[in-house]
């Protein structure tokens, strides 16, 4: 975090994820974000930061939108109206609306490649579609030095003087330039996020004062060059306290990043940032000299075939529950149902790196609603597998936007069956939700198991799921809540136990609890479990 305090308050916030990182600037009342990543929304609920007061996002690639797009409902739907939007590449603004528009909130149509307002004017330099933002910051005007005026100097020529101007007192000429100290010259912020520099990118490093650059290899091509800039070496899930730090760091030669366990781990503490942002996984920043060692034990851990709740919370997501995503793995291969925002991020939580994706197989979607499809993106540019995608048209319009090639589609309003190479079966029937809800059941090595996605109950579903071996249905709401579950098209605690009774399967697991009530969740038995971010079932 960077503070100055002086007739002008500015302060820079770096924010880091396991996937991402991004930065807050305050420049007075104004808020400015710049790389809106995915998860953005649940990390800033996390740590108390606000995100009603932003007043422009900067995005520095088309992939933001992911993470945009969960911040703009949501801030929609707080009341929100107004918010600049600042990028440098083209995107269908259409197939964006039809997955969630919010007509009263302008954000999405004031999406431009220029901004300036009373305090700052970005240049954009984009390299491989990756756009860097040089922001030059306001002069703090130098302080009134008021010794330096005689007794009884008139009140209301001080504002003039303080703005650099003459006045005449008495007869005699006062220029505000003698009487003030000299302006604060703070310089420009760099935000480097491209994986290659070119000679544009040199000279505003060399113009800057400050330069922010999520890349290594780049810095240490900067590095080589003349440069008086500080250069803050940014990584992900974790800060490095200014350049000091960071050349400690190249000197000692090892990674720094957060780690969730430590068990044979021989590891420094370097420092104790409570003042930065960073990730509660650990309490301090350690340097780790072996972490393979403590990702295999925690991925050895796993049974061989297992269901694995990503995400089950709804809309928005919380501190702990993420949206929508559930992973199953079996014999080698997996596939997702439904993809929420940063569906990748709770991938790195549970295993410590995304090697489960290149197993993936196949991503049903059981609706468009970004809640259950915003991490698409993030998992399918990790690998370069094949994957198949199961939804509708709106689905494969949005995927549209992104420069992605390894999917092929499958549009669920066209069949009610879907057999994959991996005597995998799929069979849908729609629901009552959205305009594109489907329910899903799905068959391998003699285990069947049902998936309601968003749903009011339906014995329709209740005859899909008939001797299911799993039913996994969603509990939007608690029993109290039956009005608002019947206005949003959800499920209440005992309509889906109900179902699941109608169906005579031998186990329900409910998911998509709602973050916005506290609910009193029922009472766990043999046949019926509440999910939780990183619930594991594994009776097949």
């Amino acid at each position: 975090m960077l503070s100055i305090l002086a007739p002008m308050q500015i302060k820079l916030t770096h924010l880091a994820t396991n996937t991402s990182n991004g930065f807050i600037l305050n420049i007075n009342a104004k808020t400015y974000v710049i790389n809106m990543f995915e998860g953005f929304q649940r990390f800033c609920t996390e740590y108390g930061i606000p995100l009603g007061n932003i007043d422009v996002v900067f995005s520095t690639r088309i992939e933001n939108l992911n993470g945009i797009l969960g911040w703009y409902l949501t801030m929609g739907d707080q009341g929100k109206r107004n918010c600049g939007f600042v990028g440098d590449y083209k995107f269908d603004i259409e197939s964006i609306k039809r997955i969630g528009y919010r007509p009263s909130f302008t954000f999405l149509d004031t999406y431009d490649c220029i901004y300036e307002d009373e305090y700052i004017k970005p240049t954009l330099t984009t390299i491989d579609n990756i756009t860097n933002y040089y922001i030059e910051l306001p002069n703090v005007a130098g302080s009134l030095i008021a010794e330096k005026l005689p007794r009884g100097f008139p009140v209301n020529c001080i504002k003039k003087l303080k703005a650099k101007e003459k006045v005449v007192v008495d007869g005699v000429e006062y220029d505000g330039s003698d009487y003030c100290n000299q302006d604060i010259v703070l310089g420009g912020l760099l935000f480097l996020y491209s994986t290659k520099i070119n000679s544009e990118i040199i000279d505003l490093c060399k113009k800057a004062k400050w330069v922010f650059c999520m890349n290594r290899e780049v810095i240490h091509t900067l590095n080589r060059t003349e440069m008086v800039a500080n250069i803050f070496n940014c990584t992900r899930n974790g800060n490095i306290e200014y350049i000091k730090q960071f050349r400690k760091l190249q000197e000692i030669g090892n990674i720094i990043q957060p780690i969730t366990n430590t068990n044979g781990v021989e590891e420094n503490i370097l420092n104790n940032m409570d003042h930065f942002i960073y990730s509660k996984e650990v309490s301090d920043l350690k340097l780790i000299r072996n972490e393979t060692k403590v990702v295999n034990e925690r991925t050895n851990s796993f049974p061989k075939k297992y269901l694995l709740f990503l995400g089950t919370g709804c809309a928005v997501p919380a501190k702990t529950r993420a949206t929508s995503s559930i992973l199953l793995q079996n014999d080698g291969y997996s596939i997702l149902l439904d993809c929420g925002e940063d569906t990748i991020g709770q991938i790195k939580r549970a295993y410590g790196n995304c090697n489960i994706i290149q197993t993936l197989r196949v991503i049903y979607l059981s609706h468009s609603h970004p809640d259950h499809m915003l991490g698409l993106v993030a998992v399918l540019m990790e690998t370069k597998n094949e994957i198949t995608v199961i939804g509708s048209q709106l689905v494969e319009k949005y995927l549209k936007n992104f420069n992605i090639a390894n999917w092929k589609f499958i549009d669920i309003f066209t069949t009610t069956e879907y057999n994959h190479d991996d005597n995998l079966t799929f069979q849908f029937a729609r629901s009552v939700h959205n305009i594109d809800s489907f329910f899903t059941t799905v068959e391998f090595n003699n285990f069947r198991f049902s998936y309601s996605g968003d749903c009011r109950p339906s014995k329709l579903f209740a005859e899909l799921s008939r001797d299911c071996d799993l039913m996994i249905h969603e509990r939007t709401f608690d029993d109290m809540q039956i009005d608002k579950a019947i206005k949003t098209n959800h499920s209440t605690e005992s309509e889906a136990i109900d179902i699941f009774k109608q169906s005579n399967s031998r186990k329900l697991i409910l998911t998509h609890f709602s973050q916005r009530n506290e609910v009193l969740y029922t009472e766990v038995t043999d046949h019926i479990q509440n999910a939780y971010d990183f619930y594991i079932y594994d009776d097949f």
